[in-house]
């Protein structure tokens, strides 16, 4: 099963787990929420860094039709705040480029982003 290759998976109830998240790697074994719906879709959120269900399966090197079959993950939308679409932007722009982005250059690429256009 795809729960078994995330790291310190643990129950929190009935079709409810949390985990550490995959995309930004790191060390709050609470961070990812996982909860199975009755359909056996998956609702899949990172509190921290925001990643949904298919950015999980990317970064675990795994392919949701394989294992899913026809259940879609439901993805969580996007922040709908502008600062927090623009800090989105900004992170995804940095991937796409190959950089790596880490916890602590999210938080403050999100503040200048947000200084500036409060400016």
């Amino acid at each position: 099963m795809w729960l078994d290759h995330l790291k310190r998976l643990r129950s929190t109830g009935a079709n409810k787990w949390r985990s550490i998240c995959p995309v930004h790697d790191g060390d709050n074994p609470s961070a990812l929420a996982i909860k199975q719906c009755e359909d056996n879709s998956y609702v899949v959120h990172c509190f921290v860094c925001g990643a949904n269900g298919q950015e999980v399966f990317e970064a675990l090197g795994l392919d949701i039709k394989e294992l899913m079959g026809d259940s879609a993950f439901k993805v969580k939308q996007k922040p709908t705040d502008i600062y927090e679409q623009t800090f989105v932007a900004i992170v995804e722009s940095e991937k796409a480029k190959g950089n790596y982005v880490n916890l602590a250059d999210k938080r403050k690429a999100r503040l200048i982003k947000a200084k500036q256009e409060n400016s």
